[in-house]
């Protein structure tokens, strides 16, 4: 990935949405932390390259979110993050998201990104 790439975190846990943003920057991105789909909708700065989304949001499904998202954004990469294994009701067949279940590495998440 080249540097300097947008991502948009957005993950209602402070302590892992934290780590995701100093492990992502580390790597040369420019990150855009939410802790909620509300703050995330806000956001209308430069094109996103992709966005890492917890699927329970507290105000929104993390993939109605990415639906949101690929309307305004266009090409972005996704991948839903998840500490539940029961995912019957997300809807991942937007094209190119990719799922991670926690804990994961953070060379798992850098893969698909």
């Amino acid at each position: 990935m080249n540097a300097r790439k947008k991502i948009l975190v957005v993950e209602d846990d402070t302590k892992l949405r934290y780590v995701l943003q100093s492990m992502l920057e580390q790597h040369g991105c420019d990150v855009v932390a939410c802790s909620d789909a509300q703050q995330a909708r806000q956001f209308d700065g430069d094109a996103l390259y992709a966005a890492v989304i917890d699927v329970r949001l507290p105000d929104e499904r993390g993939d109605a979110l990415a639906h949101y998202l690929k309307e305004h954004h266009g090409d972005i990469k996704i991948v839903f993050i998840t500490a539940y294994d029961d995912l019957k009701e997300l809807d991942v067949r937007l094209h190119g998201a990719s799922l991670l279940v926690k804990p994961f590495s953070f060379d798992s998440l850098w893969k698909l990104l």
